[in-house]
């Protein structure tokens, strides 16, 4: 259904009949319809009647993060919304918009607040400030609002920004929760780096088997390790396999980057640690799929 279409000049006796029938449903209190509509086409409804609400919340992740949009529809607003399965509304006045699929919507960086699934809201920030420039977009955004909530602080510093692949940002969030402060897509020299310790001067590659295997990334490669080395920095590489299946023993070996225990598990020869691929031939890259006979 592309437009809303409200029932009207019924009387009360007449709306109950037909709401216990199924011939006609309740958006919210004095808003009746004869066909349920669309989340697009309540969200253009609303706006309608509602110039100054933005789509915020959960509406926002779910657009950011290519899902489908479901009710209820979360409005930023400075007025009091009806209350439904339909719609929430979170009232403020802070509304600095941000342009999403060419329409505005509320500030992912305050609509951050109102996604009350962590997981749901940390991917959100991951996609809108992943890559190269991610990191440059969240303060462009950030000079938009003088004080972040709470809930959006606690959320951006669980977050992985500024990686480019899956791998890379579980490998950091990892990190991060034994404390430590990791940097995604940090130049050094030449040359950009995965993540990399600053306090320790580690530079850290999760290599995927797609992006790492041909001739040019090779030498390219060799390089950037010298080149890194050189200028003093610690450097370790994984594959995006290890990342998958073994992530307990990359952080432990990476902890212990500036003072190894050579006897501890994670220094022991790799075919140790990746017995599922002497069993299995399967394999899994870095960016979470699953090939099946190609392993070496």
């Amino acid at each position: 259904m592309d437009t809303v279409s409200t029932v009207s000049g019924l009387s009360r006796s007449q709306l109950a009949r037909k709401l216990d029938k199924g011939q006609i449903f309740r958006l919210w209190k004095g808003t009746y319809v004869e066909e349920l509509p669309t989340p697009s086409a309540l969200f253009l409804f609303l706006r309608e009647k509602y110039p100054d609400a933005l789509l915020t919340g959960r509406s926002v992740a779910q657009i950011i993060l290519g899902e489908e949009v479901t009710f209820p529809l979360h409005f930023a607003t400075p007025r009091r919304l009806p209350v439904s399965d339909y719609v929430s509304g979170h009232r403020t006045t802070v509304l600095p918009t941000f342009l999403l699929n060419n329409s505005p919507v509320h500030l992912p960086l305050l609509a951050l607040q109102w996604v009350e699934d962590d997981e749901l809201a940390i991917s959100m920030l991951e996609k809108l400030y992943a890559g190269r420039n991610g990191r440059a977009q969240l303060e462009k955004d950030s000079t938009l609002v003088r004080l972040l909530p709470t809930r959006c602080r606690q959320l951006l510093s669980q977050a992985a920004l500024g990686t480019d692949s899956s791998g890379e940002a579980r490998l950091i969030r990892a990190l991060q929760r034994k404390g430590l402060k990791v940097v995604a897509n940090h130049k050094i020299g030449h040359y950009y780096w995965d993540a990399v310790i600053p306090r320790w001067k580690v530079a850290i590659e999760v290599d995927s088997h797609r992006h790492h295997t041909g001739l040019p990334e090779f030498i390219r490669d060799r390089w950037k390790n010298n080149d890194a080395t050189l200028r003093g920095w610690t450097t370790l590489r994984y594959s995006g396999s290890c990342v998958a299946h073994h992530l307990d023993l990359v952080v432990e070996q990476i902890l212990q980057a500036k003072n190894p225990d050579l006897d501890a598990r994670c220094f022991r020869a790799v075919w140790n640690w990746h017995e599922i691929f002497l069993r299995d031939t399967s394999r899994l890259d870095m960016d979470g799929t699953i090939h099946h006979g190609d392993w070496a």
